[in-house]
């Protein structure tokens, strides 16, 4: 059996895996304050400017004192940036947004 039959094989008899989403977190006054205290959130989207300004403006205004900082790159750049963050442990997006279902 060559390796293309072997690998068709065992994507044939492979379980079906489902990931399903965390439970939701609340919204609460204590973490409303701790993120008045970052003073920042920084969102790194692959949505259109055109909606992401106006995006972080709705959260700016939901939340005041705590400002959106928009950074607008493909879905592939922000996958790579925060697979570099988790190997190097140094933590800058607060809210990844990709439209490459495959990155989630």
């Amino acid at each position: 059996m060559g390796a293309t039959s072997a690998g068709l094989l065992l994507l044939a008899g492979a379980a079906r895996v489902l990931a399903s989403m965390p439970p939701a977190t609340a919204v609460t006054p204590s973490l409303v304050e701790a993120a008045r205290k970052e003073g920042r959130v920084n969102l790194c989207t692959s949505m259109n400017v055109t909606y992401a300004g106006p995006f972080a403006k709705a959260f700016e205004a939901k939340y005041p004192g705590i400002a959106v900082r928009v950074e607008r790159s493909g879905s592939e750049r922000i996958f790579a940036q925060i697979a570099q963050e988790c190997s190097s442990r140094i933590f800058t997006v607060d809210v990844p947004n990709t439209l490459d279902a495959a990155h989630v």
